[in-house]
């Protein structure tokens, strides 16, 4: 067999080539585009969850979310019970007459006590200005005798 440049199958080879060619050409050129695509995308990504960005854009409207945010979860997190503290009526508490006197003369005890401790942390607390002036200073005690004249 002679080796023709007319013989229709090496024709068919080259085109087959041409094609081939083609195609890697076409897709390197995509694959060009996809790696900046997922690069782009990468990039796109990190800006979407980068909070502090968009705190630092906008932190009136940032503070103003995380406030709603606060006050629509906060009940959901404060789901516990607050205790409440019962009133308790002396007279019914089955000592009649003798407990509401218990209760008046405690009552009575706790605020001599308070005012007891209170009056004594305020004199040790505050010097006493006449024993630390000496005498002859000028608007000591001893200085401020009456003057009748001559």
């Amino acid at each position: 067999m002679s080796s023709d440049a007319n013989d229709p199958g090496e024709a068919g080879e080259e085109e087959i080539l041409e094609q081939m060619d083609q195609v890697r050409e076409e897709m390197d050129q995509v694959r060009d585009k996809l790696d900046g695509d997922i690069d782009r995308l990468n990039v796109d990504m990190r800006n979407v969850f980068d909070w502090q960005a968009y705190v630092r854009s906008a932190p009136l409207t940032s503070a103003g979310i995380a406030f709603a945010v606060g006050y629509l979860f906060a009940p959901a997190i404060r789901s516990r019970p607050v205790p409440q503290v019962a009133a308790v009526n002396p007279a019914s508490s089955g000592g009649g007459i003798f407990g509401t006197l218990a209760t008046l003369a405690v009552s009575a005890a706790v605020r001599f006590a308070a005012g007891y401790v209170t009056e004594m942390m305020t004199s040790t607390a505050a010097p006493n200005p006449q024993r630390d002036v000496p005498d002859d200073y000028p608007g000591s005690p001893v200085d401020q005798t009456l003057d009748l004249g001559p």
